[in-house]
């Protein structure tokens, strides 16, 4: 089919927004794009995210609610167009312009029909592959959207039932009909080929990238080193043919994340979710078990002074009681002395009473004698 159009849909998250953004209006660098392509981005906007989040969150507020944290507020359409067509209609007089004005009509269509909130759309005439010295473009849009129907004050994904989804896609080629445009509803069949497209512009961009990346790891990593040895931030001793192949390494990961179908991205992003989960409970664990650690600290301080404190205590006791025995033995010492020398005088009394009492007797026994 020469002609389709199709629409797949991925919904998002608050957090996703930047990403979102800055990939579709190209403010972040984007590895496999055609350099020397013929065709345009085109760009435009409804609203901006910021200000449907707060007009959001004041309904909510009325309402005595809040948003989930777990909670998909943006669904982004992934719209794929048939290069044919597509090339012809650029090619065409105001062909941009028509295209634009037919895009615009798909997200107030989806608005009208489902309640979704358009926040902004572009058009990518940039992405593709190499085939020999021809380009292969991958023409397709993105349609991001606010989960929020503001005149029913409600989110809108919990209200579309499974078919919807696929009638979409009719809502599509609607739409671009009701602009002249001679495109015809997609079927799954397309999807399946735009996956399978995906993977080859992958393998195709990976090959163009390959001397693009050699050429700028000999120039760049040159100059990183000279850069950085000079600093001190790296050591001459660092092995420069195993840097490149991480540098190498890392940027085909990048693209290859770039370029996959999106249910891939999705496994790789929930992987991810999962290890920063795992990452992070490992850290509470680490801090809880350093808080265990202090505190065990603290306690066998705690005891361990009161006790010094209780043994300084003690000893300062039983040297009061040992000044005090001093004295007491020195008084008991006194006492004893003084008890010796009360037996000596009355060892001395009881000695002269004998004396005066032999004396008399003898007196009284020469008395009677005469």
């Amino acid at each position: 089919m020469s002609n389709y159009i199709s629409l797949n849909a991925k919904y998002y998250k608050n957090d996703d927004f930047k990403k979102i953004y800055e990939h579709d209006f190209r403010k972040s660098d984007v590895t496999y794009l055609l350099k020397d392509t013929q065709y345009q981005n085109v760009n435009f906007e409804f609203d901006t995210f910021e200000n449907l989040k707060a007009k959001k969150a004041q309904i909510l507020a009325q309402k005595g609610k809040r948003e989930q944290a777990k909670e998909n507020t943006l669904v982004e359409f992934v719209c794929a167009l048939s290069r044919e067509e597509t090339e012809k209609l650029l090619k065409s007089k105001d062909g941009y312009s028509k295209l634009e004005q037919a895009l615009k009509q798909v997200m107030l269509d989806i608005q009208v029909k489902y309640g979704f909130t358009p926040i902004f759309g572009t058009f990518h005439g940039d992405e593709g592959h190499k085939n020999g010295a021809n380009n292969l473009h991958n023409f397709h849009a993105h349609l991001t959207f606010f989960n929020f129907d503001f005149e029913k004050e409600r989110s809108v994904l919990r209200t579309i039932q499974k078919q919807e989804w696929s009638k979409m896609q009719d809502v599509a080629a609607l739409a671009f009909k009701k602009h002249n445009l001679d495109f015809i509803r997609g079927e799954k069949k397309e999807t399946k080929e735009k996956d399978h497209l995906e993977r080859k512009l992958f393998i195709g961009a990976k090959k163009e990238a390959i001397k693009d990346v050699n050429t700028y790891l000999e120039k760049s990593v040159n100059n990183i080193f000279e850069n950085s040895t000079e600093k001190g931030i790296f050591s001459n001793k660092i092995n420069e043919t195993l840097l490149k192949q991480n540098i190498k390494k890392e940027v085909f990961k990048a693209l290859k994340f770039d370029i996959m179908p999106p249910k891939d991205k999705e496994k790789i992003k929930k992987y991810d979710e999962l290890i920063l989960q795992k990452d992070l409970l490992q850290k509470e664990n680490l801090e809880l078990l350093e808080i265990k650690k202090i505190s065990l600290e603290l306690i066998n301080k705690f005891e361990n002074d009161t006790m010094v404190e209780e043994n300084e205590n003690l000893k300062k006791d039983l040297q009061r009681a040992e000044k005090a025995n001093d004295v007491l033995q020195e008084k008991i010492h006194q006492l004893k002395q003084e008890i010796t020398n009360l037996d000596k005088k009355i060892s001395e009394k009881n000695t002269i009473i004998a004396t005066l009492n032999n004396q008399f007797t003898s007196q009284k026994t020469k008395n009677i004698d005469r």
